[in-house]
């Protein structure tokens, strides 16, 4: 009975081990899934219909990553359009919706990605597209730096530190303007935290994670006006509060002034 037992028992496990295998090909792999291919530069590009129009996207995408202490010029990126797949409702049950999202080397956009008008438009929301893309493409370059075991949707450093830095990418043009305001983007920070908002409205029906814009600002001062290293900043010993303290200071000492 007990030898009985334990073969059940076996069987089940490598069972569960099988399908867990299958489940983390499938996710990373799912090219086979996508009948148009196309090679741009550094970038293949997987859909279930011909697109057209995306060379002008891809290329802001990479000129903003490309300013990233993160790039590599030999990295190449799989991005898969998966809007009304198989694929998409599939990693929507297991790792959650998503209007974007990257694994390993993988860009994939689940929701309509319009290359002619740079948007990426869900049921609710919207982003631009290349801006989007450039975050998505600083994830898979963590994760080419740091490894798959320090960066995985399970394990990774505060998000602050991990979506701040891809979305402080993402906004370099923005932030380089010789219009914009670091103290009034403070300020604009300062406003929201106040209101305690969970989501901000960077432009009409364009809104994310006050997360995303607050671990932004942070790595803004921590890089621009700290000199500091992305590898700095992920040391276990630079802590949010702390740093969201210190931008506190600097701006009330730039108010003052």
């Amino acid at each position: 009975m007990k030898k009985h037992l334990k073969r059940i028992l076996i069987g089940a496990s490598m069972s569960l081990m099988a399908v867990f295998g299958f489940l983390i090909i499938f996710i990373l792999y799912p090219n086979n899934l996508f009948a148009k291919r196309t090679n741009y530069k550094g970038f293949k590009i997987y859909a279930t219909t011909a697109i057209g129009n995306y060379e002008k996207i891809l290329d802001e995408a990479e000129m903003l990553v490309k300013r990233s202490e993160l790039y590599d010029s030999n990295y190449t990126y799989d991005i898969f359009l998966t809007n009304e797949t198989f694929y998409k409702d599939i990693t929507f049950r297991l790792l959650g919706p998503a209007m974007a999202r990257s694994i390993d080397n993988n860009v994939i956009l689940n929701v309509k990605a319009d290359f002619k008008n740079d948007l990426l438009e869900g049921a609710r929301n919207k982003r631009d597209l290349s801006k989007t893309i450039a975050h998505e493409m600083v994830h898979c370059l963590q994760v080419n730096k740091y490894g798959l075991l320090k960066f995985n949707p399970l394990v990774h450093p505060p998000l602050w530190k991990l979506e701040g830095y891809a979305e402080y990418i993402a906004c370099l043009e923005e932030i380089s303007s010789s219009a914009y305001s670091f103290t009034q983007t403070v300020r604009t920070l300062k406003d929201y935290q106040q209101k305690r908002l969970e989501w901000v409205e960077s432009k009409p029906g364009h809104s994310d994670p006050i997360i995303y814009f607050k671990g932004r600002v942070m790595m803004e001062y921590l890089i621009n006006k700290k000199g500091m290293s992305y590898d700095q900043i992920l040391s276990d010993t630079i802590k949010e509060d702390a740093v969201y303290k210190q931008l506190g200071d600097w701006y009330a000492s730039q108010v003052k002034n």
